[in-house]
Order: structure tokens, then C-alpha cells, then sequence
């Protein structure tokens, strides 16, 4: 995981991003246990790449203060990310949350300033989606079912798969 975050960063201070996304997906073992886990995605003129990742179903602080590191610029989350936590962590770590509102949770300073920046930069959000190429690139080439049954395997093989993603699009560039 520690090789997937030094790729992704060197690959950031090569291509200059325009935004970065934060998304998590599920993969199922054969034993149908489903693990959970958090990418920083980088989206660029010509290319999509994680940039780091993260394993564990926890609450979205955690994962955001897991996946995260020093940075700039817009960080485009879905609601789940709609944390006043994890909101913190983003503005900590330099970043400006672009985060779709939970209409459930509305309490807090964090919100209110994630809120106002959601809300002059709406059409920018829809470009969330493409995020979730990564995901659909690792699901095509490789399945998103792991003939494993320990955790800490499973957790090797996706990271793996990711490192073999960013290998892929380095030798691209």
C-alpha cells in the first residue's frame, strides 16, 4: 500500500491534476466476505489514477485520514463523506471538499462551509463519475471476485492489482 502511494504521488507531480476524488467500492472473496476499500483518485486531461489507498469498512474520518495526504485543490466526495470529521481532515490536509449534502445531517461548522463551497460549484460535481473508472479497469481486467480467505492476502492481491494499474499507465506516459 506504501508502494501504491509513492507511485500515485510521483505520477501527480508528473501530470498535475485538475481535482481528486475520494470513492470506495467492495470486492467479494470466494467465501463471499466482502472487503471494503477507499481510493484517492487524480483525474487529469488525459488519464484517471488512484493515487492511494485504503482498506477497511470504518467511518468515513477514518478513511478519509487514511487515504489522504498533503495537497491542494478540489476534492470531490459523495455523501457519505458528508462528515463534519471528516470534513475537518480535508481542509487540514489542504484540500477543498466538494461534497454533495446528506439532507439527514446538517449540524456543524464544517458543513456549513463544505455546503457553500457544494453549492457554487454544482456542475463541477457531476464530474465525480469519473472517478470510478479505476474501479471498472480493475473489475475488467482482473474480476472483482478473490480466490483468497485470509484478510491481510486479500488486501495484498487488490493492491497488487492497483500497482499493476499505475504500472500499466505509467509505461503509457
Amino acid at each position: 500500500m506504501a508502494l501504491v502511494k509513492r507511485i500515485g504521488q510521483f505520477l501527480c507531480r508528473f501530470t498535475r491534476p485538475k481535482f481528486k476524488i475520494i470513492d470506495s467500492t467492495k470486492f467479494v472473496t470466494w467465501k463471499q466476505e466482502e472487503i471494503e476499500f477507499h481510493t484517492l483518485t487524480a483525474i487529469t486531461r488525459k488519464t484517471v489514477f488512484p493515487v492511494s489507498v485504503f482498506f477497511g469498512s470504518i467511518s468515513p474520518s477514518k478513511a478519509v485520514s487514511g487515504v489522504l495526504h498533503k495537497g491542494k485543490g478540489e476534492l470531490m466526495c459523495d455523501r457519505w463523506y458528508d462528515d463534519n470529521k471528516a470534513m475537518r481532515i480535508m481542509f487540514k490536509f489542504g484540500y477543498t471538499p466538494v461534497i454533495k449534502p446528506n439532507s439527514g445531517r446538517y449540524h456543524g461548522y464544517w458543513r456549513r462551509k463544505a455546503r457553500k463551497i457544494y453549492y457554487n460549484d454544482q456542475l463541477r460535481y457531476r464530474q465525480r463519475g469519473r472517478g470510478e473508472s479505476p474501479y471498472r479497469s480493475l473489475t475488467n481486467s482482473y474480476g472483482d471476485r478473490l480466490n483468497t480467505i485470509l484478510l491481510q492476502t486479500t488486501e495484498t492481491r487488490i493492491a497488487a492489482r492497483i500497482l499493476a494499474y499505475l504500472i500499466k499507465l505509467y509505461i503509457r506516459a
